[in-house]
Parts: structure tokens; C-alpha cells; sequence
């Protein structure tokens, strides 16, 4: 599940957008990571949208 939260100490301030994942390396072991976006400013739908689908540049 996608999460939008405000980070004030993060660059001085700004938004991330994350995603936490679970995946199985080949030896057998969870690892463990989060996906995530940094936005300096509230981003809109259309930028969350974009950042789910991998097409932020």
C-alpha cells in the first residue's frame, strides 16, 4: 500500500511516497525494502499516479 507522508527533516522539509516490499533472494532470505518518491512540494494525483507507475523522470 502506497503511503504519502510529510517529512520536515528530510532536505529541510518535503514529501515521500512509499511503498514497503518483501522479496525472496535466491539463497531463501526475505529481504526487506521500501520503494519511495521525494517530492519538495505536495505532489499532485496526476505526479502520485505517475510515481506508482515507475514514470517519473
Amino acid at each position: 500500500m502506497w503511503t504519502l507522508k510529510h517529512d520536515p527533516t528530510l532536505y529541510g522539509h518535503g514529501w515521500i511516497y512509499s511503498k514497503p516490499i518483501e522479496q525472496i533472494s535466491p539463497s531463501g532470505e526475505m529481504i526487506k525494502f521500501e520503494t519511495c518518491w521525494w517530492f519538495p512540494v505536495k505532489p499532485t494525483k496526476k505526479q502520485l499516479r505517475q510515481a506508482r507507475k515507475n514514470k517519473l523522470h
